[in-house]
Protein backbone atom coordinates (compact mmCIF):
# COMPACT_ATOMS: atom_id res chain seq x y z
CA UNK A 1 0.00 0.00 0.00
CA UNK A 2 1.37 3.29 -1.24
CA UNK A 3 2.36 6.12 1.58
CA UNK A 4 1.29 9.45 0.39
CA UNK A 5 2.71 12.88 1.65
CA UNK A 6 2.55 16.36 0.97
CA UNK A 7 4.63 18.77 1.93
CA UNK A 8 2.74 22.49 2.42
CA UNK A 9 5.20 24.82 2.36
CA UNK A 10 5.26 28.43 3.81
CA UNK A 11 6.00 30.88 0.28
CA UNK A 12 5.53 33.96 2.48
CA UNK A 13 7.41 37.08 2.32
CA UNK A 14 8.42 36.17 6.61
CA UNK A 15 10.03 33.14 5.17
CA UNK A 16 12.57 35.36 3.49
CA UNK A 17 14.17 36.57 7.07
CA UNK A 18 16.83 34.86 8.34
CA UNK A 19 16.13 32.87 11.67
CA UNK A 20 19.11 31.78 13.99
CA UNK A 21 21.17 29.00 11.76
CA UNK A 22 18.43 29.23 9.30
CA UNK A 23 20.36 30.63 6.52
CA UNK A 24 20.71 32.68 4.44
CA UNK A 25 16.61 32.55 5.09
CA UNK A 26 13.89 30.16 6.28
CA UNK A 27 12.86 29.12 2.92
CA UNK A 28 16.34 28.52 1.76
CA UNK A 29 17.08 25.90 4.73
CA UNK A 30 13.30 24.95 4.42
CA UNK A 31 14.43 24.50 0.84
CA UNK A 32 18.09 22.29 1.43
CA UNK A 33 16.57 20.12 4.92
CA UNK A 34 13.38 19.16 2.52
CA UNK A 35 15.57 18.37 -0.70
CA UNK A 36 17.78 16.04 2.00
CA UNK A 37 14.92 14.55 3.82
CA UNK A 38 12.74 13.87 0.53
CA UNK A 39 15.42 12.54 -1.27
CA UNK A 40 16.80 10.58 1.55
CA UNK A 41 12.23 8.64 1.80
CA UNK A 42 11.74 8.26 -1.70
CA UNK A 43 15.50 5.94 -1.71
CA UNK A 44 14.68 4.01 1.33
CA UNK A 45 10.78 3.47 1.42
CA UNK A 46 9.83 1.63 -2.37
CA UNK A 47 6.12 2.38 -1.31
CA UNK A 48 6.51 6.33 -1.09
CA UNK A 49 4.80 9.08 -3.20
CA UNK A 50 6.01 12.90 -2.41
CA UNK A 51 3.85 15.71 -3.41
CA UNK A 52 4.29 19.50 -3.07
CA UNK A 53 1.70 22.31 -2.43
CA UNK A 54 3.20 26.07 -1.80
CA UNK A 55 1.01 29.12 -0.42
CA UNK A 56 1.20 32.40 0.62
CA UNK A 57 -1.71 34.87 0.28
CA UNK A 58 -2.77 31.72 -2.37
CA UNK A 59 -1.71 27.94 -2.67
CA UNK A 60 -0.78 26.25 -5.46
CA UNK A 61 -0.23 22.78 -6.24
CA UNK A 62 4.07 21.84 -7.47
CA UNK A 63 3.85 18.62 -7.83
CA UNK A 64 1.69 15.78 -7.20
CA UNK A 65 2.54 12.46 -5.75
CA UNK A 66 5.44 10.96 -7.60
CA UNK A 67 8.21 8.93 -6.83
CA UNK A 68 10.30 10.47 -9.19
CA UNK A 69 13.35 11.74 -7.84
CA UNK A 70 14.45 14.15 -10.25
CA UNK A 71 11.28 15.98 -10.61
CA UNK A 72 10.92 15.96 -6.69
CA UNK A 73 14.41 17.45 -6.52
CA UNK A 74 14.02 19.81 -9.21
CA UNK A 75 10.67 20.83 -7.89
CA UNK A 76 12.61 21.74 -4.14
CA UNK A 77 14.99 23.59 -5.60
CA UNK A 78 13.09 25.93 -7.51
CA UNK A 79 11.23 26.74 -3.84
CA UNK A 80 11.43 30.61 -3.17
CA UNK A 81 9.63 33.13 -1.33
CA UNK A 82 6.49 34.41 -3.60
CA UNK A 83 4.49 36.79 -2.36
CA UNK A 84 3.01 38.43 0.86
CA UNK A 85 0.01 37.17 3.08
CA UNK A 86 0.14 33.37 4.67
CA UNK A 87 -2.80 31.20 3.72
CA UNK A 88 -2.11 27.64 5.15
CA UNK A 89 -5.82 26.29 5.18
CA UNK A 90 -5.79 26.57 1.26
CA UNK A 91 -1.89 24.93 1.21
CA UNK A 92 -3.83 22.09 2.94
CA UNK A 93 -7.12 22.03 0.83
CA UNK A 94 -4.23 21.69 -2.22
CA UNK A 95 -2.96 18.70 -0.37
CA UNK A 96 -6.07 17.26 0.29
CA UNK A 97 -7.58 16.87 -3.52
CA UNK A 98 -3.81 15.51 -3.80
CA UNK A 99 -4.67 12.91 -1.33
CA UNK A 100 -8.03 11.79 -1.92
CA UNK A 101 -7.02 10.98 -5.29
CA UNK A 102 -3.68 8.83 -4.41
CA UNK A 103 -5.28 5.74 -2.65
CA UNK A 104 -3.14 4.39 0.82
CA UNK A 105 -2.32 6.35 3.72
CA UNK A 106 -2.62 10.44 3.46
CA UNK A 107 0.07 12.87 5.44
CA UNK A 108 0.41 16.21 4.75
CA UNK A 109 3.34 18.18 6.55
CA UNK A 110 2.81 21.90 6.67
CA UNK A 111 5.99 24.04 7.37
CA UNK A 112 5.39 27.87 8.15
CA UNK A 113 6.26 30.35 10.68
CA UNK A 114 2.97 31.79 11.10
CA UNK A 115 1.60 35.49 10.30
CA UNK A 116 -1.90 33.03 9.27
CA UNK A 117 -4.07 36.45 7.41
CA UNK A 118 -5.06 35.03 4.32
CA UNK A 119 -7.97 32.40 2.70
CA UNK A 120 -9.34 29.55 4.12
CA UNK A 121 -9.17 29.31 7.99
CA UNK A 122 -6.53 26.40 8.81
CA UNK A 123 -9.24 25.24 11.29
CA UNK A 124 -11.88 24.91 8.58
CA UNK A 125 -9.26 23.14 6.16
CA UNK A 126 -8.57 21.05 9.20
CA UNK A 127 -11.84 19.51 9.46
CA UNK A 128 -11.86 18.63 5.73
CA UNK A 129 -8.70 16.91 5.95
CA UNK A 130 -9.81 15.01 8.85
CA UNK A 131 -12.95 13.56 7.09
CA UNK A 132 -10.69 12.71 4.06
CA UNK A 133 -8.44 10.86 6.66
CA UNK A 134 -5.70 12.72 6.32
CA UNK A 135 -3.20 12.93 9.24
CA UNK A 136 -1.91 16.36 9.36
CA UNK A 137 1.61 17.24 11.46
CA UNK A 138 2.81 20.98 11.48
CA UNK A 139 6.31 22.13 11.41
CA UNK A 140 6.84 25.93 12.95
CA UNK A 141 10.32 27.59 12.67
CA UNK A 142 10.53 29.91 15.35
CA UNK A 143 8.27 31.14 18.08
CA UNK A 144 6.28 33.86 16.40
CA UNK A 145 2.76 32.18 16.17
CA UNK A 146 0.25 34.50 17.39
CA UNK A 147 -1.82 33.06 20.45
CA UNK A 148 -4.86 32.96 17.38
CA UNK A 149 -2.19 31.03 15.12
CA UNK A 150 -0.89 28.76 17.65
CA UNK A 151 -4.91 27.67 18.71
CA UNK A 152 -5.06 26.73 15.02
CA UNK A 153 -2.41 24.90 15.08
CA UNK A 154 -3.29 23.11 18.22
CA UNK A 155 -6.90 22.46 16.73
CA UNK A 156 -5.24 21.20 13.46
CA UNK A 157 -3.32 18.42 14.86
CA UNK A 158 -5.42 17.64 17.56
CA UNK A 159 -8.71 16.55 14.60
CA UNK A 160 -6.02 15.16 12.35
CA UNK A 161 -4.58 12.90 14.63
CA UNK A 162 -0.79 14.65 13.79
CA UNK A 163 1.70 16.27 15.77
CA UNK A 164 3.39 19.78 16.30
CA UNK A 165 6.62 20.83 16.08
CA UNK A 166 8.52 23.92 16.67
CA UNK A 167 12.21 23.90 15.54
CA UNK A 168 14.62 26.95 16.31
CA UNK A 169 17.83 25.98 13.84
CA UNK A 170 18.01 23.68 10.62
CA UNK A 171 19.39 20.85 12.72
CA UNK A 172 16.09 20.67 14.96
CA UNK A 173 14.44 21.27 11.33
CA UNK A 174 16.23 18.48 10.08
CA UNK A 175 15.40 15.50 12.77
CA UNK A 176 11.97 16.86 12.92
CA UNK A 177 10.71 16.97 9.41
CA UNK A 178 12.65 13.41 8.73
CA UNK A 179 11.14 12.25 11.83
CA UNK A 180 7.61 13.25 10.96
CA UNK A 181 7.99 12.03 7.37
CA UNK A 182 8.91 8.65 8.06
CA UNK A 183 6.48 8.03 10.75
CA UNK A 184 3.17 7.12 8.47
CA UNK A 185 -0.72 6.85 9.72
CA UNK A 186 -2.00 2.94 10.59
CA UNK A 187 -5.25 3.58 8.98
CA UNK A 188 -5.67 4.85 5.02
Amino acid sequence: MWSNIVYVIDTSYSMGEKYNDLTPRKIDATRDVLAYTATKLVDAKALVRIGITVFFSRAYPLIGLTRDREIITRSINRLRVLGEGSAPGDGLIEAVKMLRRGGGTKKAIIVTDGGFNEGVPLDIAALYAANSNVVVDVVVLGDFLSERDQRLVEFTVKICNGELFRVANKAELIRTLYRSSSSFPENP
